[in-house]
């Protein structure tokens, strides 16, 4: 769907909504959408026309909403969704806070609630068949325990063979999986409060950090120093400020995205003397935002947030 077409679909949301008497929640999408409207419009109800007339067209609408069943969607999407198998699985002893796959494809990293980071070989994994294993298998290459809080955010470094992790103890590490007999951090970097995020960049050699504070920093790790993003809307001064929860760098390391407890979405740009090219506040109804990622375009921004909601901004 193009930009043009998402703006007409959501005038024809917040238009239905006024029609219908929700004046206070069209209001609201229209800020959540950034889509003007006219205060002293009514609204109609084309989107409800439009709707009616799909369903009679694909020929009975309990048919139409029965295929829209999530199982349903996703066995679908999948081809062969009941015959989809847990193939490992493994017992960390606490909470996971973050896990994700190594560039290529040959590792996977889980940072826990105990302080604990853990490093598996995917193909032990998928060596297993039928009945699912468990940690105790040969699958569980390295255990990394040298954070003494939880580990928030893992992450693999796109140019060396390091995991970085971020912890609530206050320290950003870097751990070089290829030493099979080391397992202290190759790397630390400290900050005054517990980091609840972090996001490489794509060159390898910088790690934004967010953390229990409004200010996000930009550490460079070939002159092992620290850079702090501007304050453009004088969050230091601000009590209703939000600490930073999640953050992103776009494909081409340009421009990367935060969110915060606040609610509030910010796209920076490091090369711009503000840094921020674009706050949206209330991206989620003022509720939390959890998670920020942009396409592999770079074109779009997908949020989630505590609104129990998914969105999608074109950048």
């Amino acid at each position: 769907m193009t930009s043009g077409a998402k703006r007409e679909l959501y005038k024809m949301m917040i238009d239905q909504l006024k029609y219908d008497g929700y004046g206070a929640t069209a209001q609201k999408v229209s800020e959540d959408t950034l889509t003007a409207v006219t205060c002293e419009d009514a609204g109609d109800d084309r989107l409800a026309k439009l709707v009616g007339k799909t369903l009679e067209t694909e020929g009975a609408g309990e048919e139409s909403t029965r295929k829209l069943d999530s199982w349903n969607t996703v066995y679908s999407y999948f081809g062969q969704g009941e015959q989809m198998v847990n193939r490992y699985y493994a017992v960390s002893g606490s909470i996971i806070r973050s896990a994700q796959f190594s560039q290529d494809g040959q590792y996977l990293v889980a940072g826990d609630a105990s302080g604990t980071t853990q490093l598996y070989l995917i193909s032990k994994m998928l060596s297993y068949k039928g009945e699912a294993k468990t940690a105790s298998t040969t699958a569980l290459a390295r255990i990394f325990d040298e954070n003494t809080h939880s580990v928030e955010d893992v992450q693999f470094s796109p140019r060396t063979p390091d995991i970085v992790t971020g912890s609530k103890d206050g320290t950003i590490r870097l751990f070089n999986y290829t030493q099979p007999r080391s397992k202290r951090s190759i790397a630390v970097f400290k900050d005054d409060h517990g980091v609840n995020a972090i996001a490489m960049h794509p060159s390898g050699f910088h790690i934004l950090s967010g953390v229990d504070h409004p200010v996000i920093r930009l550490w460079d790790l070939r002159q092992e120093r620290a850079f702090r993003a501007p304050d453009p809307i004088s969050d230091l001064n601000n009590p209703n400020a939000g600490f930073v929860t999640t953050l992103d760098f776009s494909p081409d390391g340009r421009t990367f995205v935060s969110g915060s407890t606040d609610g509030t979405m910010k796209i920076w740009d490091p090369s711009q003397p503000r840094w921020v090219v674009m706050p949206i506040q209330h991206c989620h109804s003022g509720a939390e935002v959890t998670s920020v990622q942009y396409s592999k375009a770079g074109n779009q921004i997908l949020t989630a947030g505590k609104d129990a909601c998914v969105r999608v901004f074109d950048t």
